[in-house]
């Protein structure tokens, strides 16, 4: 009779426990995220993607539709820059460099530390910038695929 009750014990156990996976993979409202995205996310990716959006438009002059336009035509960030290039990286590293300036005030920095650290932040997002964005890719794939 022992036996009985741990075994059944044992299995409702294990259906409770599989039973609750659904309920995890579900997003923060309830909905499972769109297929080809993160949960919760947008269909353009983390969310912080958009907001990355904000950040470069004002430096570009354009609106954030223009430059999604343009990104969904194929080009790349940079390439949507053109000339204002240097001036949207130095947008972008604006909060990192006034971090970099605290740590060398504190002097957990040295000055040419932070020169190394600046000088590699702004070609690994130049490097990036001359890339296509992750969500670009699935766009072009799903564009070839559907024809249009």
């Amino acid at each position: 009779m022992k036996k009985l009750i741990v075994i059944s014990t044992l299995i409702l156990g294990l259906v409770l426990a599989f039973a609750a996976v659904p309920a995890f993979a579900q997003g923060p409202d309830g909905a499972a995220g769109l297929p080809g995205t993160q949960q919760g996310g947008s269909p353009l990716g983390r969310p912080g993607r958009l907001a990355l959006l904000g950040k470069v438009s004002e430096p570009l002059g354009l609106s954030r539709s223009q430059i999604l336009s343009q990104l969904f035509a194929g080009r790349t960030l940079a390439e949507v820059a053109g000339g204002k290039l240097d001036g949207l990286v130095d947008a972008l590293l604006q909060p990192r460099l006034e971090r970099l300036s605290t740590l060398v005030e504190q002097e957990r920095l040295t000055e040419d530390q932070a020169e190394a650290l600046e000088a590699y932040r702004r070609a690994e997002l130049e490097d990036r910038l001359s890339k296509p964005l992750p969500f670009q890719k699935r766009l072009l794939q799903w564009d070839s695929q559907t024809g249009e």
